[in-house]
């Protein structure tokens, strides 16, 4: 049995079913339709981007299974020769099956810019953080009728304008996603942003990446 997701959405898309307020991911969904749903049992992404709806990515799979593939392309211990897991992780996969975002344009970017600024708070490190906005872990830009807008995608949107490919992520090169300096949010594939996060751990930048790590 598919129970409605309560703990979040941990980066997947949510679907709504039978009343306004069972949701479920999205990947549980596309598991069940097929019947390869299994409970006790979670959605598990091969490709290691979460917001990727595409079928052959998403696999069911035991909790520490699934956390086990954080080693292969979150922290690098295996390549795609030595991937351990079976059905094989899919390393740097381009996930186009993302469903198209919402149209960021109907956002007053300058406007928006102006207020996350009021709200913001500096740091030794240059960041520039507003607090969370609330139900949330990073700060959002919230338009009458559309919702709200993660701030890093507007401050993203605003700096660099529209993202190369519309399965790009915000990446904050200073590992604070409540950040909003312009100059440490860069558009980023989601297999180059999680590889950002082994930064992050070391405390130090190892990513090999061009645009380097903020400490």
């Amino acid at each position: 049995m598919l129970l409605p997701s309560n703990n979040g959405t941990h980066g997947c898309f949510q679907i709504t079913l039978g009343g306004k307020n069972n949701k479920y991911l999205a990947p549980q969904v596309i598991l069940a339709s097929i019947g390869e749903w299994v409970d006790g049992h979670e959605a598990s992404h091969r490709c290691l981007s979460r917001g990727c709806i595409a079928l052959q990515h998403i696999c069911c799979e035991l909790r520490p299974w699934n956390i086990w593939r954080n080693a292969c392309q979150k922290y690098g211990l295996y390549t795609a020769e030595t991937c351990p897991h079976n059905p094989p992780c899919l390393h740097f996969a381009y996930c186009e099956s993302f469903p198209h975002p919402r149209h960021i344009e109907s956002v007053d970017l300058s406007a928006a810019i102006e207020k996350l600024v009021k709200r913001a708070r500096y740091t030794d490190t240059d960041c520039v953080v507003v607090d969370p906005s609330p139900g949330s872990k990073r700060p959002m830009v919230w338009v009458t009728g559309e919702g709200g807008f993660a701030a890093a995608r507007v401050v993203a949107q605003h700096t660099h304008g529209p993202p190369p490919y519309v399965w790009y992520q915000a990446s904050h090169l200073c590992h604070d996603r409540c950040c909003v300096n312009p100059d440490h949010i860069i558009w980023e594939e989601p297999w180059l942003n999680a590889l950002r996060e082994m930064c992050e751990v070391l405390g130090k930048c190892v990513c090999g990446l061009d645009r380097k790590c903020v400490f």
